[in-house]
């Protein structure tokens, strides 16, 4: 499912992005999610270019969590921003490893 895999692409170069145009961060809360940005680009860019694997849609997954907890317990609009940009890519990134298990079907 490489659509799911560009949209977690997507997600993460926004999450990138956002680290430096939205208001109300510190350095290390941009650091944070530009590194997290940059992960999600690089999973979701190797999981486009690659056979599907199984681990590869995980380990995004797993970055989306990774968002998830370093957001924890902060709110402003750039939390929030990454909150659902977090949700989206574990949704996306599990849909993506699912997917991979299901088998395809061979039309002769």
């Amino acid at each position: 499912m490489k659509a799911l895999s560009w949209m977690n692409f997507i997600l993460g170069l926004w999450l990138m992005v956002a680290a430096f145009v939205l208001p109300g961060r510190t350095g290390p809360v941009m650091a944070e999610e530009a590194v997290a940005g940059i992960a999600v680009m690089v999973l979701a860019y190797t999981a486009v270019v690659s056979h599907p694997r199984v681990g590869t849609s995980w380990s995004v997954a797993i970055a989306g969590v990774w968002i998830l907890i370093v957001n924890y317990a902060m709110v402003s609009a750039s939390t929030v921003n990454a909150t659902i940009v977090g949700v989206l890519v574990v949704v996306l990134g599990t849909a993506n490893a699912i997917a991979c298990h299901v088998p395809h079907q061979t039309h002769a």
